[in-house]
């Protein structure tokens, strides 16, 4: 079970492939493509998180397209952290969550300039803390996160709002940070993947 997300990020990019359909022209895949600034809220763990998005086109139309992602960043906890996190009643003094992700997304923008998407992605979350009784926790493990899109095309730019969750595949039963990684995430994006002349 803990294969399937990977296996369903992966189906898509394969029946892209073997479909042989070639992407529009638009600027390199090596240029990111977006860029997200918003925050997990996880319990009273609140962690902005700034990533960088770049985009592979595997189908496009005039209208809509299915991309490869790779999306890097994070960020670290702000304001008040979990208090009494261990069994000795330590509190965390600092917390932190940078993610590596890599997946798969769906992406519409209309002649009116509604846009809408969503993206699933899977990769390595490098998370940890300090708690005053315990000391430092430095970990790195697989999580999961799915966010929907709603924006509005500017020229050549499509900005918004995105929303969605994240989630570790396992959480470690020594671990004092883990419980506090994902969870709901939302924020606003900038995209500016270009799109085919219509």
């Amino acid at each position: 079970m803990r294969r399937l997300p990977l296996l369903c990020a992966l189906l898509p990019l394969a029946a892209a492939a073997q479909l042989g359909i070639p992407s529009a022209p638009g600027a390199p895949a090596y240029l990111p493509r977006a860029v997200f600034l918003g925050a997990y809220s996880n319990n009273t763990a609140f962690t902005p998180q700034l990533r960088v998005q770049w985009e592979l086109t595997l189908l496009q139309t005039p209208h809509d397209a299915f991309v490869g992602i790779a999306e890097v960043g994070g960020g670290w906890g702000l304001g008040n952290l979990p208090r009494n996190v261990s069994l000795t009643g330590g509190d965390m003094t600092y917390f932190y969550q940078h993610a590596f992700l890599a997946g798969v997304a769906y992406r519409a923008t209309y002649p009116n300039g509604f846009h809408w998407g969503f993206h699933f992605a899977t990769g390595p979350l490098a998370y940890g803390g300090n708690i005053t009784d315990t000391g430092a926790e430095r970990r790195l493990g697989m999580t999961v996160e799915g966010r929907v899109q709603f924006g509005i095309q500017a020229g050549p730019f499509v900005f918004g709002l995105s929303g969605g969750w994240a989630q570790l595949y396992d959480f470690p039963q020594d671990s004092l940070t883990a419980i506090f990684t994902g969870g709901p995430i939302g924020g606003a994006f900038l995209d500016w993947r270009p799109l085919p002349a219509r």
